[in-house]
């Protein structure tokens, strides 16, 4: 057991005995009114259990069919278009459900235990039960936790060209939080948060091969998801996610009971939050993209993303081409890559500019097609 168990242990140990040791020195008898709280709490302690099983019977052999699913699939889309911010309000309760679902369940036994200790040492068995499910439930939830590392942090006495950028781009955009950059060896562009700072990651290839007003929309873009509170929500509901799966994959005997007492809900709430990302990512995304045709315009908006769908053919279909001789990159590297690509362009530019305009999207798609977001932006070529 390591240290911080240890102390989790005892602390779990202390909140289940002293309180009954304390109330059984000052009071002479046990009133009605702790034996009714007492009776809540072993009362729902019972129904959690009850509720558990039935979920447990009703689905361990339920089958949905591919109809069904795409039938429910079509009705959530529905839903989103028409109002997207009760939808995700309705996910926030959910979440807000784990919250208090899992404190109720420590609550109830912590006041059980407090009230049977009351009644006498012959019940310090059945109290010594709820202290053990109390700390293997408190053990999964903490030892679940994970912290948050973010590595390659551009300097900004290092990188001041690019920091200026993203600083007036944030200023024309009205944000005025602090956001943090970091470039990997890609072509898109993302965000994300940690710690309470946003982070805005641009791939070393699209800051070489966009224009200034082109990378302009990317960071516009970006900045729109968290304009939009996308990474807060998202960043909650993901954690738990992380956090409830990771719960379940905690083995260990003692662990079964607080696993069972939590697998209606965590079931649930995974279904519900892998459903919600997906279902929910191209209307975030339409957001996004009118926010940076808003802020920089359509032309450099769709000439910017029309460069990065090329850039993304090119590496599925011709990066192969270019022949490093060393297993460590040569410094000029990312230079030939670009001279490459653009040498590409030359021959297979007009068959990737078809695959770009008749491209579609299909029903787990993340993004909207490129002539879709062409054609909000009003673009027609």
């Amino acid at each position: 057991m390591t240290a911080a168990a240890a102390a989790l242990f005892a602390a779990n140990l202390a909140l289940h005995v002293l309180p009954g040791l304390l109330l059984t020195g000052i009071l002479p008898v046990v009133p009605m009114w702790l034996d009714i709280i007492g009776a809540v709490a072993g009362g729902f302690l019972l129904v959690s259990i009850a509720v558990n099983a039935v979920f447990f019977l009703k689905n361990r052999n339920k089958k949905v069919s591919t109809a069904e699913m795409m039938a429910w699939i079509e009705r959530e889309k529905q839903g989103i278009e028409r109002d997207f911010r009760s939808y995700r309000r309705s996910m926030a309760g959910f979440y807000a459900l784990g919250i208090v679902y899992p404190t109720l369940l420590i609550l109830s036994a912590y006041l059980l235990s407090c009230v049977l200790i009351l009644h006498g040492f012959i019940w310090l068995i059945a109290a010594a039960v709820l202290c053990i499910f109390t700390y293997t439930l408190l053990r999964l939830l903490v030892f679940s936790l994970e912290r948050e590392k973010v590595n390659y942090v551009l300097d900004r006495r290092d990188f001041p060209k690019l920091y200026q950028l993203v600083a007036e781009c944030a200023e024309r955009a009205g944000y005025r939080g602090k956001i943090e950059l970091i470039v990997n060896a890609s072509w898109s562009g993302a965000v994300f948060e940690a710690g309470g700072v946003p982070y805005l990651v641009l791939g070393v290839q699209l800051v070489r091969l966009l224009t200034r007003e082109e990378l302009s929309s990317v960071i516009y873009h970006e900045l729109a998801h968290i304009i939009n509170r996308d990474l807060k929500s998202n960043l909650y509901f993901a954690r738990a996610s992380a956090r409830w799966e990771r719960a379940t994959e905690i083995r260990g005997f003692a662990n079964w009971i607080p696993k069972f007492m939590l697998s209606a809900y965590v079931v649930k709430y995974l279904f519900l939050y892998q459903s919600f990302d997906l279902l929910t990512a191209i209307h975030r995304e339409r957001l996004a993209d009118a926010f940076a045709v808003e802020c920089g315009g359509a032309r450099a908006f769709t000439d910017g993303l029309a460069k990065t769908n090329y850039f993304g053919y090119y590496n599925q279909e011709r990066r192969s081409d270019l022949v490093v001789d060393s297993e460590i990159l040569p410094p000029d590297f990312y230079e030939r890559e670009i001279a490459h690509f653009l040498e590409c362009c030359r021959t297979w530019g007009e068959k990737w500019r078809e695959n770009c305009l008749r491209e579609i999207t299909v029903t787990y798609s993340t993004h909207p097609s490129f002539s879709e977001r062409m054609q909000a932006a009003g673009c027609e070529d």
